[in-house]
């Protein structure tokens, strides 16, 4: 087959995307295309817009892991939409090497670093925590968000107060110390230091906000005071979150989290016979957010409130069976850019529709819609659903240029 015929073919074939749904709308020449079909400088040439609703819109919750990502967090927040949230951070101290000079007169601080932009609540407000012992055999990335910390006993090893600092150092009980260094000089099985020394959990005791901790900047400091002073990072670190009493939303619109506890699955179905014979310029999936009700309950707890940033989404189609580990380790179909003014999250999937008018796909298939990444941060929206007015629910939007033959 020649480059032409094989043109022909794949511009006189349909747009199918498999996945069950229930009814589609179809509506014509009605939305802002954006930068679509601009430059075009040949009177014979039009750009034509078609926009199909999206129904079979549905919410799917999951406890997937928070260890050994780019953030930890902890804190706790009240809010009005996503629930009453206590968030407790673990983390566990790198072995340093086997008989590492360390004096009994030596002291031990962590050092926390805390990415003050993606704070969530009230960031002006100060907030305390203790840092208590943990009693249990853990490891960063086999922990779960809805796992539950066993602590040593209630007596904190060290406690502290963040306002707004990017990072602060916290004094640590000098039995702390001399429980670490019974593995650092062999008095304990080193073997044994990761299932028999806990580490530390970071329990909010007065706040108003949650902080997302880099894990990467975050380390141990032994000071020692007839030798050098010692510096070293985490082994193992994760977080737990708990919500209760989460607010009430519309019918018309669904939760979601960069957490996974809720992504988004989407039925595409877009038949055959609408987009016969067209010459394809661009194709893009468009999901909503309900911006006036995230704002205004956000306006009612203190004007200093806020959740953390979004600017993204991603997008992905796969086997159902491989959900969820396969949103974080498998491959991105479309990543979404979140536009502020008008509240959408645009996908382009041009490349997957020219490839499924080529090949087809896989009937078993599905659309999962992530918010952000899984990094740590805890992020929370609310989508318009297909139960939404027609204007803001999820839509396929079809841009074709038709070429007109000349009358002269």
């Amino acid at each position: 087959m020649d480059t032409a015929q094989f043109r022909a073919m794949r511009n006189s074939k349909f747009l199918f995307l498999f996945i069950v749904v229930s009814f589609f709308t179809v509506i014509t020449g009605c939305e802002d295309p954006g930068i679509i079909g601009q430059g075009f400088t040949d009177t014979n040439t039009t750009v034509e817009v078609d926009t199909f609703q999206v129904s079979g819109v549905e919410s799917e919750s999951y406890e997937y892991y928070t260890g050994s990502l780019s953030y930890l967090s902890a804190g706790q927040f009240v809010d009005p939409v996503f629930g009453d949230m206590k968030s407790i951070g673990l983390i566990r101290p790198l072995l340093v090497a086997e008989g590492t000079d360390i004096s009994i007169n030596a002291s031990m601080k962590l050092r926390l670093a805390i990415d003050q932009q993606y704070v969530y609540g009230d960031s002006t407000d100060p907030a305390e925590f203790d840092l208590v012992e943990l009693d249990q055999a853990w490891r960063g990335n086999a922990w779960r968000i809805s796992d539950q910390p066993q602590f040593r006993n209630a007596n904190p090893v060290g406690t502290f107060t963040v306002d707004r600092q990017d990072s602060i150092d916290v004094e640590l009980s000098s039995n702390f110390l001399a429980r670490y260094i019974n593995y650092v000089s062999g008095n304990e099985d080193r073997d044994t230091y990761r299932t028999n020394f806990g580490g530390l959990a970071i329990v909010p005791k007065d706040s108003t906000k949650i902080l997302p901790i880099q894990s990467q900047e975050t380390s141990f400091i032994i000071e020692n005071p007839e030798d050098d002073t010692l510096e070293f990072g985490l082994r193992d670190w994760a977080f737990s979150l708990e919500r209760a009493s989460q607010g009430a939303v519309p019918a018309e619109t669904s939760k979601w989290h960069s957490t996974l506890e809720n992504v988004i699955k989407l039925d595409l179905d877009i038949p055959e016979e609408e987009l016969q014979a067209i010459n394809i310029s661009r194709v893009e999936l468009v999901v909503y957010e309900d911006q006036m009700r995230l704002r205004n309950s956000m306006d009612q707890l203190s004007p200093t409130a806020g959740r953390p940033p979004i600017s993204s989404a991603r997008l992905f189609l796969l086997e159902p069976e491989n959900v969820p580990v396969a949103l974080e380790s498998g491959n991105v179909l479309s990543n979404g850019v979140y536009n502020e003014d008008d509240g959408t999250y645009r996908f382009d999937i041009t490349s997957f529709t020219n490839s499924v008018l080529i090949s087809g796909i896989r009937e078993e298939l599905g659309f999962y819609l992530t918010l952000q990444t899984h990094n740590g941060i805890i992020r929370s929206s609310l989508l318009y659903n297909d139960e939404a007015p027609q204007a803001k629910q999820p839509k396929i939007i079809v841009t074709s240029v038709q070429n007109q033959e000349s009358t002269d």
